[in-house]
């Protein structure tokens, strides 16, 4: 199996065998990717088919990961490759007020976009909100935070990006924002 696969499918395993993870799940659940060096676009990037889904307490996979899998997540991971081609993994959490604090508390570095703020031209193109958007937080602090906030808007779901070298550099994190969460 590929390392990118593996690293990407061990760390999701640890992730469902983490206790009230599913706290820290949105409602369009969640998808964790991790890209190959110096990807291009979105089938050079692995993720969850299907995404990681919330059972009871717990998240779980039904899928193994493939490259392709992700558009949202995947196009937030590149963009945040351009500006720091180390940082190649990403997960999405949902974010509220207590997830800010909970990252605060973690000492993690933060940053975050309003969609209020998009101009029409790119909020007409679907899929292009998040890129935007991910490139106006990196741009507005000057590198490439651990966490980026989407503040969501009408019928869009607000949606926090948790940003790594590694699955195990975004696990490590998200652990941290879990246990100042509960």
């Amino acid at each position: 199996m590929d390392y990118i696969l593996k690293e990407l499918e061990n760390a999701v395993r640890e992730l469902e065998n983490t206790e009230n993870a599913s706290f820290l799940c949105p409602e369009v659940q969640i998808n964790f990717v991790y890209a190959r060096k110096n990807a291009k676009n979105i089938n050079d990037v692995a993720g969850f088919p299907g995404r990681i889904v919330r059972v009871w307490n717990t998240l779980k996979s039904f899928t193994k990961p493939a490259y392709g899998a992700s558009k949202h997540v995947a196009k937030a991971l590149l963009v945040a490759m351009k500006y720091n081609s180390k940082i190649r993994a990403c997960m999405n959490i949902k974010y509220d007020k207590d997830v800010e604090e909970a990252c605060k508390k973690a000492g993690l570095k933060i940053a975050s976009f309003d969609r209020r703020d998009e101009p029409e031209e790119i909020k007409k193109i679907e899929g292009k909100s998040t890129e935007w958007g991910i490139n106006h937080a990196i741009q507005s602090v000057g590198y490439v935070p651990d966490v980026i906030f989407d503040c969501g808007d009408f019928g869009k779901e607000p949606i926090a990006f948790i940003f790594g070298r590694d699955p195990r550099d975004v696990l490590k994190k998200f652990k941290k924002i879990l246990s100042n969460y509960i």
